[in-house]
């Protein structure tokens, strides 16, 4: 199982691909990881694949309700999707 350091560590590195990859052969680590998930958002976000990020998003949602960081990324996705009053409601 990749660990949620490994993926800071590829993510830093600018290896997103290897983190998409990653996430999806062990995407049961999502209700175990959200810190993973939240990098793979990151990382799906940074190769253009808003809708994937998205839905990670909200299946994270709930770890992260209050987390700027995550809001803040959330927002971005659905702005990048033209979802811009959903966008706005996320962020503020």
């Amino acid at each position: 199982m990749t660990s949620m350091l490994t993926f800071q560590n590829l993510f830093v590195a600018g290896r997103y691909g290897d983190i998409v990859r990653a996430w999806d052969e062990q995407v049961r680590q999502l209700e175990s990881d959200p810190e993973a998930a939240f990098i793979a958002t990151a990382a799906h976000f940074r190769l253009g694949n808003f809708q994937r990020a998205q839905e990670i998003c909200e299946l994270i949602e709930g770890p992260y309700h209050d987390n700027p960081n995550y809001l803040s990324l959330y927002a971005a996705i659905l702005r990048r999707q033209g979802l811009m009053e959903r966008a706005q409601e996320i962020f503020l």
